[in-house]
């Protein structure tokens, strides 16, 4: 009886033994695939929105989702356009161009005054071309030139072109004042883009050498707005 008992004692331990330790959770599996889970999280939120790089300067379609917008729309600046600080809280940017050989420096700003304000196209284009005075006495809308463009995403711009005396303080019905007085060989290069949330005014004023210098930058620019 007791042999009997012993034989089958060891029967069930040679059985155990062949069968070998139960199976425990796959540790090691899991923690191999933990990181590509975490790669396709980081690929995917990479790609959602995807471009920007930068406050306003960069090259193609990835470099102005983190740059400067207004009114839904974003934009690219390249040199000599310099972003600074906005000198007004009504301005959504600013960029300077400094003059050489004399020349006084070129100022662009950008103003968005929110949904439905701000008034028309060309509202602002007489607004714009008020500031100015031209030597001959010819009206100002005579020799200026206004062109309209399709930019990306469809977006809808106004461009303006004036050389003459300018005044940043004088506007239509008003006499010319201002702290500097009439600036004679002044230049104006000024887009109104019509983005999704309003009017976005793009403003380039200085001496006409200083803005010619920098007319191809202010073009890529004004080319290069879309929707944000």
């Amino acid at each position: 009886m007791i042999r009997r008992h012993l034989v089958w004692g060891l029967c069930l331990v040679i059985v155990a033994c062949q069968r070998g330790p139960e199976p425990g959770p796959p540790i090691e599996q899991e923690r191999e695939r933990a990181p590509v889970r975490e790669a396709r999280t980081s690929t995917g939120a990479g790609t959602g929105t995807g471009i920007g790089a930068g406050a306003g300067t960069g090259t193609g379609t990835g470099a102005a989702a983190g740059g400067p917008s207004a009114g839904g729309l974003t934009w690219i600046a390249h040199e000599p356009l310099v972003s600074r600080p906005p000198a007004s809280p009504m301005r959504a940017a600013e960029y300077v161009v400094e003059g050489e050989n004399g020349a006084a420096a070129a100022v662009m700003t950008v103003h968005f005054f929110g949904t439905g304000q701000g008034g028309g196209v060309e509202e602002n284009l007489d607004r714009w071309m008020g500031q100015f005075r031209q030597p001959d006495g010819r009206a100002n809308r005579d020799v200026a030139h206004i062109a309209h463009r399709t930019a990306g995403g469809g977006v809808q711009v106004t461009t303006i072109e004036l050389t003459g005396e300018y005044n940043a303080g004088s506007m239509p019905g008003m006499p010319m004042r201002g702290p500097a007085g009439p600036q004679p060989g002044f230049k104006l290069l000024g887009a109104i883009a019509q983005g999704p949330g309003g009017m976005v005014f793009f403003k380039m004023t200085g001496a006409e050498a200083t803005v010619d210098r920098a007319k191809s930058a202010f073009d890529a620019m004004i080319a290069s707005i879309r929707p944000r």
